[in-house]
């Protein structure tokens, strides 16, 4: 059963985490995921309808899940990892988060100088994610009764470090941070 308590707990952790070194002006582009998934709001272009925190939040409490976007606008790079080694890899602090599996996660991160462009597979870690590229955050829940863990469904902050500055390349890389 899901706890929307506990939602907005991982969500307001998850934002406030994420903004405490954002740069200047950032403005993260959350968007409405449906109930119970992954997929964007079939009702809505989830490029052109961002929601504030706070309409996160509400959005959150009616039981919908978030999205979060980098965009061509903005520093923000996603590393989506499909397993916990690679996961494991990342080699600085920065703000992690684990999805419904409780397997792999995301690697959150500012970029220095040019951002990667679109979606990036990288062999054997996931793939590197920017410019209109997405993935559903803390505070968003998938029911999942196949995965016996605890926490499964709920996508968590795994590491509440707040998300570092990179050179854009993939985790296995050595990087540097500000």
């Amino acid at each position: 059963m899901k706890s929307i308590n506990l939602c907005l707990e991982q969500f307001e952790l998850f934002h406030t985490n994420l903004m405490k070194n954002a740069p200047t002006g950032y403005q993260p582009h959350y968007f409405k995921c449906g109930h119970n998934s992954k997929a964007p709001e079939p009702r809505i272009k989830w490029k052109q309808n961002k929601l504030t925190y706070e309409q996160a939040r509400q959005w959150i409490k009616q039981s919908g899940n978030i999205g979060l976007a980098g965009m061509e606008d903005d520093k923000l790079q996603i590393i989506d990892c499909d397993n916990d080694e690679i996961l494991k890899k990342i080699k600085q602090p920065t703000l992690t988060t684990r999805g419904r599996s409780r397997r792999g996660g995301h690697g959150w991160y500012w970029c220095e100088g040019d951002k990667l462009p679109i979606n990036i597979p990288v062999t054997d870690i996931g793939e590197c994610r920017g410019s209109g590229q997405y993935v559903v955050v803390p505070g968003s829940f998938i029911d999942s009764p196949e995965i016996n863990a605890e926490y499964a469904g709920y996508y968590t902050v795994e590491n509440s470090t707040p998300t570092a500055t990179t050179r854009p390349l993939p985790p296995t890389t050595t990087t540097t941070t500000t």
